[in-house]
Protein backbone atom coordinates (compact mmCIF):
# COMPACT_ATOMS: atom_id res chain seq x y z
CA UNK A 1 0.00 0.00 0.00
CA UNK A 2 3.03 2.52 0.70
CA UNK A 3 4.62 1.63 -2.22
CA UNK A 4 1.29 2.55 -4.15
CA UNK A 5 0.94 5.98 -2.34
CA UNK A 6 4.83 6.70 -3.47
CA UNK A 7 4.13 5.76 -7.00
CA UNK A 8 1.05 8.40 -7.22
CA UNK A 9 2.81 11.05 -5.32
CA UNK A 10 5.45 10.55 -7.66
CA UNK A 11 3.45 10.79 -10.58
CA UNK A 12 1.49 13.83 -9.34
CA UNK A 13 4.45 15.64 -9.00
CA UNK A 14 6.22 14.65 -12.24
CA UNK A 15 2.80 15.36 -13.85
CA UNK A 16 2.70 18.77 -12.54
CA UNK A 17 6.10 19.86 -13.40
CA UNK A 18 5.33 18.70 -17.16
CA UNK A 19 2.32 20.27 -17.63
CA UNK A 20 4.05 23.73 -15.98
CA UNK A 21 6.61 23.64 -18.86
CA UNK A 22 4.31 22.52 -21.77
CA UNK A 23 2.78 26.00 -22.01
CA UNK A 24 4.59 29.35 -21.66
CA UNK A 25 2.67 32.74 -19.89
CA UNK A 26 0.36 34.29 -22.01
CA UNK A 27 0.98 38.24 -21.87
CA UNK A 28 -2.36 40.04 -23.17
CA UNK A 29 -1.10 42.95 -25.66
CA UNK A 30 -3.41 45.44 -23.22
CA UNK A 31 -1.06 44.46 -19.92
CA UNK A 32 1.96 45.23 -21.41
CA UNK A 33 4.13 48.08 -20.44
CA UNK A 34 2.26 51.56 -22.26
CA UNK A 35 5.65 53.93 -23.39
CA UNK A 36 4.83 57.54 -24.13
CA UNK A 37 6.26 59.46 -26.79
CA UNK A 38 6.61 62.68 -27.17
CA UNK A 39 5.52 64.10 -30.46
CA UNK A 40 5.42 60.66 -32.21
CA UNK A 41 4.54 61.20 -35.63
CA UNK A 42 2.55 58.17 -36.78
CA UNK A 43 2.96 57.36 -40.58
CA UNK A 44 0.03 59.04 -42.77
CA UNK A 45 -2.08 56.64 -45.13
CA UNK A 46 -5.54 57.62 -47.22
CA UNK A 47 -7.37 60.69 -45.89
CA UNK A 48 -10.86 61.02 -45.64
CA UNK A 49 -12.10 63.92 -47.62
CA UNK A 50 -14.05 65.02 -44.34
CA UNK A 51 -11.15 64.77 -42.25
CA UNK A 52 -10.30 68.30 -40.67
CA UNK A 53 -6.74 69.05 -39.57
CA UNK A 54 -5.94 69.40 -36.43
CA UNK A 55 -3.12 70.94 -33.89
CA UNK A 56 -0.03 68.58 -33.89
CA UNK A 57 -1.04 67.07 -36.93
CA UNK A 58 2.19 67.23 -39.47
CA UNK A 59 1.62 68.68 -42.98
CA UNK A 60 3.54 69.13 -46.49
CA UNK A 61 2.75 72.60 -47.94
CA UNK A 62 3.48 73.85 -51.34
CA UNK A 63 1.99 74.93 -54.67
CA UNK A 64 2.76 72.60 -57.42
CA UNK A 65 5.19 72.28 -60.13
CA UNK A 66 7.10 74.81 -57.73
CA UNK A 67 9.31 72.78 -55.40
CA UNK A 68 10.74 75.79 -54.03
CA UNK A 69 7.64 76.51 -51.78
CA UNK A 70 7.14 72.92 -49.79
CA UNK A 71 8.14 73.14 -46.33
CA UNK A 72 6.72 70.35 -43.60
CA UNK A 73 5.40 71.25 -40.91
CA UNK A 74 4.31 70.79 -37.37
CA UNK A 75 0.63 72.78 -37.05
CA UNK A 76 0.65 74.96 -33.64
CA UNK A 77 -1.33 74.14 -31.07
CA UNK A 78 -3.13 77.86 -32.03
CA UNK A 79 -4.30 76.02 -35.51
CA UNK A 80 -2.15 78.16 -37.47
CA UNK A 81 0.91 77.04 -39.66
CA UNK A 82 3.97 78.93 -40.10
CA UNK A 83 4.78 79.52 -44.07
CA UNK A 84 7.85 81.44 -44.39
CA UNK A 85 7.83 81.99 -48.09
CA UNK A 86 4.53 84.04 -47.13
CA UNK A 87 6.94 86.90 -45.59
CA UNK A 88 4.29 89.31 -44.30
CA UNK A 89 2.24 87.13 -42.14
CA UNK A 90 3.62 84.02 -42.43
CA UNK A 91 1.17 82.40 -39.91
CA UNK A 92 -2.01 80.64 -41.64
CA UNK A 93 -4.91 79.27 -39.52
CA UNK A 94 -5.95 75.71 -41.17
CA UNK A 95 -6.42 73.56 -38.19
CA UNK A 96 -10.85 72.81 -38.46
CA UNK A 97 -10.01 72.87 -41.69
CA UNK A 98 -10.71 70.18 -44.13
CA UNK A 99 -8.14 69.20 -46.76
CA UNK A 100 -9.94 71.13 -49.69
CA UNK A 101 -10.72 74.16 -48.07
CA UNK A 102 -6.92 74.17 -46.35
CA UNK A 103 -5.75 74.13 -49.92
CA UNK A 104 -8.34 77.31 -50.33
CA UNK A 105 -7.57 79.51 -48.02
CA UNK A 106 -3.30 78.98 -48.62
CA UNK A 107 -4.43 79.71 -52.55
CA UNK A 108 -5.45 82.95 -51.13
CA UNK A 109 -2.37 83.26 -49.47
CA UNK A 110 -0.05 82.23 -52.19
CA UNK A 111 -1.98 84.30 -54.81
CA UNK A 112 -0.32 87.54 -54.07
CA UNK A 113 3.10 85.67 -55.20
CA UNK A 114 1.74 83.74 -58.01
CA UNK A 115 -1.30 83.62 -60.80
CA UNK A 116 -3.79 81.08 -59.49
CA UNK A 117 -1.84 78.87 -57.39
CA UNK A 118 -2.26 75.26 -57.03
CA UNK A 119 -1.79 74.31 -53.60
CA UNK A 120 -1.22 70.64 -52.46
CA UNK A 121 -1.81 70.07 -48.56
CA UNK A 122 -0.39 66.61 -47.30
CA UNK A 123 -0.39 65.06 -44.00
CA UNK A 124 2.93 63.24 -43.11
CA UNK A 125 1.62 62.54 -39.27
CA UNK A 126 -1.65 62.64 -37.12
CA UNK A 127 -1.48 64.21 -34.21
CA UNK A 128 -1.44 61.73 -30.97
CA UNK A 129 -4.93 60.99 -30.04
CA UNK A 130 -5.51 60.01 -25.80
CA UNK A 131 -7.95 59.01 -23.50
CA UNK A 132 -7.19 58.99 -19.56
CA UNK A 133 -8.29 55.81 -18.07
CA UNK A 134 -8.76 56.60 -14.34
CA UNK A 135 -10.58 54.14 -11.66
CA UNK A 136 -10.11 50.24 -10.96
CA UNK A 137 -7.81 49.23 -13.76
CA UNK A 138 -4.07 47.83 -14.20
CA UNK A 139 -2.56 51.42 -15.07
CA UNK A 140 -3.88 54.37 -15.23
CA UNK A 141 -3.06 57.38 -17.46
CA UNK A 142 -2.67 58.17 -20.76
CA UNK A 143 -3.51 55.72 -23.55
CA UNK A 144 -3.29 56.90 -27.19
CA UNK A 145 -6.29 55.94 -29.82
CA UNK A 146 -5.19 54.76 -32.73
Amino acid sequence: MRMCSVRVLSFSVLAIIFVGCSTAPRTSESLMPYEEKEDAVPSAGPVRESYRLRARDFVRIGIINEPDTFVERRINTDGTVDIPFLKDDSLVKIAGLTMTEAQGALAKRFGVYFKTPQVSVEIRGYAERRIYIDGSVGKTGPVPIP
